[in-house]
């Protein structure tokens, strides 16, 4: 992995690497919470076959009706108890 960052980061170029650099964290709006993987790891998340314990774990203390995120590349939607991820 560590061979394609600099690749990446030419693609990219600077312009662009510094607007990534400035993206928050989460995205929170109403009931709706935005991250990229989990609100305090950007490389780890559930996969969809993940148990509901385990996105509660992750997501509950977003208290949020609705999380998206995306780290996975694998859409999908699970519905847990009056809340969406």
């Amino acid at each position: 992995m560590e061979d394609t960052i600099p690749w990446t980061e030419a693609q990219l170029g600077e312009a662009r690497l510094r607007w990534i650099e400035k993206l928050l964290p989460r995205y929170v709006r109403e009931d709706l919470t935005v991250v990229h993987a989990s609100p305090n790891d950007c490389w780890r998340a559930p996969m969809p076959s993940a148990t509901k314990e385990e996105f509660r774990k992750v997501y509950a203390p977003l208290n949020a009706k609705t999380v998206v995120y995306a780290h996975i590349h694998i859409p999908f939607i699970r519905r847990f108890d009056g809340w969406t991820v």
